[in-house]
């Protein structure tokens, strides 16, 4: 990446949420191709002090194919326990480092189907097992807030890549805190989801029982967006339910309204 592109980031429009990204993008005031290209310039600029990536997607292939759908523009990060096809999944592991999956998970062809597009696989701490993200294989995580200071775990990558404007939502998972460790870390949202009613088919198990998919983003609204198409029915999973989702609207509230967070199960910590 040169020196201009790095200077041609629009941090103003980094910062903005999915919800009103998506806006634009149906406004036409940017197109879904300009704003991956952002998202990869960010993460190329800022990765090398926050480590919140361990794989960066340079694929010109990466951009999510559904323009119809209402997430087209959604640059997506992914916790690298969590399978992204011709992606490596290393699960923070030593073991694992060159392991490439042949097929998506079953959460990333739903979200890849909604027109999502994935801009890499983001750090963690090791087989999930921490909450620190401290890595000894792939090198710590920090939080954006504070160099040098943790951004939670287990999955601190993706708290840390939404923090900072990266990505607005990353996946993680949650089997004892791991997705709500770092959003209250790096001061963002996240949500765990109730057990099977997101697939967790194609992801590195660590507890299966309690494992749980789950995003992580800089809005409330932004959760509710992505949510519902991230659960559905899988069939070849053993654990997957058919559930109702019914989501309260969020009208004209603040999207940072605890009331609604509580409405969707969120455990909130700022």
């Amino acid at each position: 990446m040169s020196v201009n592109d790095m200077k041609n980031i629009d941090l103003s429009l980094l910062s903005l949420d999915f919800t009103a990204l998506s806006q634009l993008i149906s406004q036409r005031q940017i197109s879904a191709t300009e704003l991956l290209t952002q998202h990869q310039r960010a993460a190329a600029k800022l990765n090398p002090a926050l480590n919140a990536f361990i794989t960066i997607n340079t694929s010109e292939n990466s951009e999510g194919t559904n323009q119809a759908g209402a997430l087209h523009g959604l640059a997506l990060g992914v916790k690298d326990n969590i399978d992204v096809c011709h992606l490596p999944t290393t699960a923070g592991l030593e073991i694992r480092r060159h392991f490439l999956p042949d097929n998506d998970a079953f959460v990333i062809r739903q979200l890849k189907q909604a027109g999502s597009a994935v801009v890499g696989k983001l750090n963690m701490h090791e087989g999930a097992l921490g909450a620190s993200n401290h890595n000894a294989h792939f090198g710590h995580c920090y939080n954006p807030h504070k160099q040098g200071y943790t951004p939670g775990g287990s999955s601190g990558g993706s708290g840390a890549a939404v923090a900072a404007c990266i990505v607005p939502i990353a996946l993680g998972t949650d089997t004892m805190g791991s997705v709500r460790i770092p959003a209250s870390y790096c001061g963002v949202f996240g949500l765990k989801p109730s057990r099977g009613a997101v697939s967790n088919r194609g992801s590195v198990p660590c507890g299966k029982v309690l494992d749980s998919i789950g995003p992580l983003a800089r809005s409330v609204r932004d959760l509710q967006l992505i949510y519902p198409y991230m659960v559905a029915y899988d069939a070849a999973s053993i654990s997957s339910e058919r559930l109702f989702l019914h989501l309260m609207p969020l009208k004209n509230r603040c999207c940072w309204c605890p009331m609604i967070c509580r409405h969707l199960m969120l455990t909130l910590l700022l």
